[in-house]
């Protein structure tokens, strides 16, 4: 009920009580002042009547939008301990939230020499501006559909060991198939000597830039 009378007040007050008030009290007066000098009972009763009317629906009208007014109060607080959104990297009480976006899901994580094989990939995609490389079992040799001889000079498994030895270039045929298809994408395509046809996917490229 305080609180109801508090906001019928602040209502009031916001709306210009002050004015509504004076003309009703002016009325209180007015009224029988002018019955008195009718010299009219009657008149002076009629205007205590219209004064106190207007006071009371003045006051009863606000009072019944304050009743209805909605709170603007939540209905719950916030724990000390919480923030109110999505803050990261900010320690608040024991609660430790991430700042920025939230992480993709990690990838497979990539040996040294299977990284360095991905990143010798991404580096002839780049250099040749090609979308795939045609690439030998062996990894002596390098090829592109649009011109035989482009590439011709490159030995993939010379540039990743340092040798075409025979060891060398079985190793570099396992290494090729254990690379994750969500960074190395194989092309089935049936061709002469059954070379590795690939490209470096964008998932790939964005786990060297990490």
């Amino acid at each position: 009920m305080t609180t109801v009378i508090r906001r019928t007040i602040a209502r009031l007050s916001e709306k210009g009580w002050l004015a509504n008030i004076v003309v009703g009290i002016a009325t209180l007066f007015l009224g029988p002042a002018f019955g008195v000098a009718m010299d009219s009972p009657k008149m002076a009763v009629y205007g205590i009547a219209a004064g106190l009317t207007i006071l009371i629906w003045v006051f009863a009208y606000n009072l019944e939008q304050a009743m209805n007014r909605p709170s603007t109060s939540s209905p719950e607080r916030l724990s000390p301990s919480v923030a109110p959104g999505p803050s990261f990297g900010v320690v608040q009480g024991p609660v430790i939230l991430n700042q920025g976006s939230p992480p993709t899901a990690a990838g497979p994580t990539l040996s040294p020499i299977q990284e360095r094989l991905l990143e010798l990939l991404a580096g002839y995609q780049r250099r040749f501006g090609a979308r795939k490389l045609v690439v030998s079992r062996n990894g002596t040799g390098l090829h592109f559909d649009d011109d035989p001889t482009k590439g011709a000079e490159v030995s993939v498994v010379k540039d990743l060991y340092g040798s075409t030895a025979p060891e060398r270039a079985r190793e570099f045929e396992e290494l090729m198939e254990s690379l994750p298809p969500e960074y190395l994408r194989m092309f089935p395509e049936p061709r002469l000597d059954g070379p590795f046809v690939v490209t470096v996917t964008e998932k790939g490229m964005q786990y060297l830039r990490r």
